[in-house]
């Protein structure tokens, strides 16, 4: 693929710069809500990106984290680019240490609230949470946290216009214990409840969700005699109500991704390990009171992961990973199955780079689009956005 650098902007402010942008390839649609395109974000060092939010306008808005706006560690990192691919706005947030963005919801006023690890100088890490404006300039920030132990942001959601919900885990500094809170707070900041959920096992959790009925979905591994799948539901005030783990016999079952059907079932979307470096993509589904339905895998010779699962306009399932089944590198990967039978409806494969998917949502013209990291073997990582039609395509 030839890469046309389109856009290149640097400036120094603060701890604020503006990092390049280029574009790597655009579809021959043109302008609007159909457009397809691809571009590449980040400066000249190394950026990540842990999730993509749709905004109200159509926009997109990515959080993630950079070393391009600091000598050393890295800063959490929100980028905005309109509904054509093309930059808006960036900027940096942090301390000292190493911070990062995880997730993101958007407030009544065009706004964001975000969520993310704030660095302390003994290696661990406090919950980050800032609210910025439309044009990313911050309007308060929250670390919450002790001293003794690691807490990680995993998400936000919004309840209503006055308040949201924070998700998060605490990990002492010894044992493999984690405590899952869920901590509500007003639009403004003020804590107004919180509810802990105390696990004897090591628990990773990847994403949060609000599902149709208003309650609390929580998705990720768990360490038990192996590395299994795991999720947890909780009620709306952030109180237990149900947790599953789905494990197969192999030492290796995460869950990166789950999305909510028509009728409730909740579908995660993760990976199998088979050998020592082959996985297979794998789903998972649950009703909404936690019973397993089905389980299905499917993939090639070599590592297969999901990593986003979206439902469709007609109510079937999209997901996303990657793959190296199709060639000796990772591409990204995008599949369409029917809810029925988990068979292909149609299915993608793309890049020429090294590429490992981090978050995939659906668009308003029924399209998808798609957030990966590019891995550099010769220079320093950045952030890819796809940008693709109902079938998959982006070109």
């Amino acid at each position: 693929m030839k890469i046309k650098m389109k856009y290149i902007m640097l400036f120094c402010l603060g701890v604020w710069i503006s990092c390049n942008l280029e574009r790597i390839e655009e579809g021959t649609s043109v302008g609007g809500l159909g457009a397809k395109f691809s571009v590449k974000l980040g400066g000249g060092k190394d950026d990540m990106a842990h999730d993509i939010l749709v905004t109200k306008n159509g926009a997109y808005l990515i959080t993630g984290e950079s070393e391009s706006f600091v000598t050393s560690n890295k800063q959490a990192y929100l980028v905005k680019i309109d509904v054509n691919g093309k930059f808006l706005k960036e900027k940096a947030y942090g301390g000292a240490f190493s911070d990062e963005a995880h997730s993101a919801l958007e407030t009544s006023d065009g706004g964001f609230i975000i969520c993310g690890s704030y660095g302390r100088s003994n290696g661990r890490s406090d919950v980050y949470i800032l609210r910025v404006n439309s044009d990313l300039d911050t309007l308060w920030t929250k670390v919450v946290g002790s001293v003794d132990s690691t807490e990680r942001g995993v998400g936000v959601v919004l309840f209503n216009d006055t308040s949201f919900v924070l998700g998060y885990t605490s990990q002492p500094p010894t044992g493999s214990n984690t405590v899952i809170i869920n901590a509500r707070y007003s639009i403004n900041g003020k804590l107004l409840s919180t509810n802990r959920i105390f696990k004897v096992e090591s628990v990773y959790l990847y994403r949060m969700k609000k599902t149709v009925d208003n309650k609390i979905v929580f998705i990720g591994g768990i360490s038990t005699n192996d590395y299994c799948s795991y999720i947890l539901k909780c009620k709306e005030d952030g109180s237990y109500q149900w947790e599953q783990n789905f494990c197969t016999g192999s030492n290796f079952i995460p869950g990166y991704g789950v999305t909510e059907m028509n009728n409730g079932d909740l579908i995660l979307a993760g990976s199998t390990l088979l050998n020592n470096d082959s996985h297979n993509f794998n789903l998972a589904a649950y009703n909404d009171i936690g019973g397993n339905l089905w389980n299905y895998n499917w993939g090639g010779a070599n590592a297969d992961e999901l990593w986003s699962i979206v439902k469709s306009n007609d109510n079937e399932i999209v997901v996303a990973g990657y793959t190296q089944s199709f060639s000796a590198m990772p591409e990204v990967y995008i599949s369409k199955r029917r809810l029925s039978d988990r068979s292909k409806i149609w299915e993608n494969h793309f890049s020429n780079i090294t590429v490992n998917l981090q978050d995939m949502k659906a668009t308003k013209d029924g399209g998808y689009i798609i957030v990966a990291e590019e891995n550099s073997f010769i220079g320093n990582s950045e952030i890819l956005v796809f940008k693709m039609d109902s079938q998959g395509n982006y070109q």
